[in-house]
């Protein structure tokens, strides 16, 4: 499996301590986790790749120390972990996440809880906000941008949107100096992806 070709048990210990080197996370993960414009999926997407690359998976979803690791080492690597995370979220949700954890692991069960929880109330909110999505005084670009984080949010709660559905939605959406452009592209079949 790829999970276990990077485990900390299995990978060369220069790898693991490579994570020890990065000063700044925001190097590699660019993205700030943010309650009022929530980015969760692109966010974890992120993070879960970079954890990844330093052999650091173990530690984030609580798995024990393998026994090539000593207990000092896993704990620094932990500590480690809790600083990225702490370094690519808003001070907002790190203070509503803060007292809730001990560990990596913790860490990373209180945010994904926050951003996943009550996901039938969210659903519905996202998916009356997606079938309402207007372009208004918003450019092409802008709504574009918020129909699709729409759809992403929708994913983060268990309900995903197919790319056509994004699509149709998109074009259903445009105002009507737009009209001949949807109705040419809603004919094409296949139909375009959303990209």
């Amino acid at each position: 499996m790829a999970g276990e070709a990077c485990s900390p048990s299995t990978a060369p210990l220069n790898t693991f301590h490579l994570a020890h080197a990065i000063s700044n996370i925001k190097y590699l993960i660019s993205l700030t986790l943010d309650l009022k414009n929530p980015n969760y999926q692109k966010w974890s997407h992120f993070f879960t790749i970079t954890v990844g690359r330093f052999c650091l998976s173990d530690l984030q979803h609580g798995k024990p120390r393998p026994d090539s690791i000593s207990a000092d080492e896993w704990q620094r690597a932990d500590y480690l972990l809790q600083s990225w995370i702490y370094g690519t979220i808003s001070d907002d949700l790190s203070s509503v996440v803060l007292s809730k954890t001990s560990t990596a692991s913790d860490l990373w069960s209180a945010i994904s809880s926050l951003f996943t929880d009550n996901k039938d109330y969210r659903a519905i909110q996202l998916e009356e906000k997606f079938k309402s999505l207007k372009t208004g005084v918003l450019s092409i670009h802008e709504y574009s941008q918020i129909i699709k984080t729409t759809a992403d949010n929708l994913a983060d709660v268990g309900n995903p949107i197919s790319d056509k559905q994004l699509v149709l939605q998109t074009l259903h959406g445009l105002p009507t100096n737009y009209g001949t452009v949807a109705n040419l592209i809603s004919f094409q079949n296949p139909l375009p992806t959303f990209l």
